[in-house]
């Protein structure tokens, strides 16, 4: 997918830095689950993989987070979070929220990133990781075992007499290994099977852009076996990210989309509030009682 089609969906890469001087603001940030910034950061959002950069000679790598939405500005007179003796408290002035926290502790030159990810030649507060260096970040981690296309495996089946409850098989049978290695754009089968039902559309969107369409989850994959038609749906990747995240959902009942509070007035997405999706037959319609689950976990609703 080209770059800046990446970062008009919200699913780029960024490193924001922590000064070696208040390296305890990693903690702060995973307490209270928001990240305060001095500037507004052009393309910072939902959707974005952060990296927390303690500077140094050389620096380290101490976590790894998601934006779950996009920067809001504080009003004056906001409490922050950062330690009293930060010589910059005071000078913060806008707010994005993260979750999906994983603490890293490794050391890393900034121009070894440079060379192999084609990164900007210095580091700033807030840094766009280029599309193509991503891969190569997360070996340099090690939190990619491999190419996540190429563990695609085929073998699902689409014949809804071949069903199985997917909800009550509460065994994960996947391979241990670290969660970013999880494949966004769905199994090659799996995505296989979800293109066909939904002829290549998302069906949330309307979408036809096949580059950016994902094969989703309704239950969460626990190995092949829940790689089911009626637990999968075809969905624009920043429309995964928020269905993921439970900031978007499909109602069981009539299958209307709704959306959490805060996207309602978002530009890009308030449209999709309250739009009912027809599926062309019940044998292809994703089922009702993974959906409840979603629901469910949506507290908002």
């Amino acid at each position: 997918m080209p770059p800046r089609l990446l970062e008009r969906l919200g699913m780029s890469t960024r490193i924001i830095l922590i000064d070696r001087e208040v390296p305890e603001h990693w903690d702060y940030a995973k307490r209270n689950g928001f990240w305060d910034l001095q500037k507004n950061w052009r393309g910072l959002g939902a959707g974005n993989a952060v990296y927390f950069w303690v500077t140094g000679s050389p620096g380290r790598i101490v976590g790894r987070a998601r934006a779950t939405g996009d920067k809001t500005p504080l009003l004056e007179g906001t409490p922050h979070a950062w330690s009293p003796g930060d010589r910059r408290r005071g000078d913060y002035h806008y707010r994005i929220d993260l979750a999906e926290f994983q603490d890293l502790d490794i050391e890393i030159d900034w121009g070894e990133v440079r060379d192999h990810a084609k990164a900007p030649g210095r580091l700033n507060p807030v840094t766009l990781i280029p599309d193509h260096g991503v891969s190569w970040l997360e070996q340099r981690l090690g939190l990619m075992i491999a190419d996540p296309y190429q563990q695609a495996l085929d073998g699902v089946s689409d014949d809804p007499e071949s069903r199985i409850d997917v909800a009550g098989l509460g065994e994960d049978q996947r391979e241990l290994v670290p969660r970013v290695v999880v494949i966004r754009r769905g199994r090659k089968a799996f995505r296989d099977a979800l293109l066909r039902v939904y002829r290549r559309r998302c069906v949330v969107t309307g979408t036809n852009l096949e580059a950016i369409l994902e094969a989703a989850h309704i239950s969460s994959y626990k190995g092949d076996h829940t790689d089911r038609v009626d637990n999968g749906l075809l969905l624009r990747a920043d429309i995964h990210t928020l269905f993921d995240l439970h900031l978007l959902t499909i109602t069981a009942s009539d299958y209307t989309v709704r959306l959490t509070p805060g996207l309602r007035s978002d530009p890009t997405y308030e449209s999709l509030e309250g739009r009912q999706l027809e599926f062309e037959s019940h044998q292809t319609a994703p089922s009702k009682g993974l959906l409840e689950q979603h629901n469910a976990l949506c507290d908002w609703l």
